[in-house]
């Protein structure tokens, strides 16, 4: 079974006084009920308040999900 991990990203902690994290939660939740074939993993990776464009997101969860991808754990 193939299996999706939940990735959250937002650039700024004044985002996370709005409703950046539901919304992507949400989005989460739909996409996962348009595809029942595909298992959430519990493992959450969360990079909140980090710049994308700055790369800061590399080296936190980002970082850490794409080492997970790459070494298939």
């Amino acid at each position: 079974m193939t299996i999706a991990y939940r990735y959250i990203r937002f650039s700024s902690q004044r985002q996370s006084k709005g409703s950046s994290y539901d919304r992507q939660l949400f989005a989460v939740q739909e996409w996962k009920e348009d595809h029942p074939e595909v298992e959430l993993s519990s493992d959450t990776f969360e990079d909140l308040g980090l710049s994308g464009y700055k790369g800061e997101h590399l080296d936190n969860a980002f970082g850490r999900l794409l080492l997970a991808i790459k070494t298939k754990k």
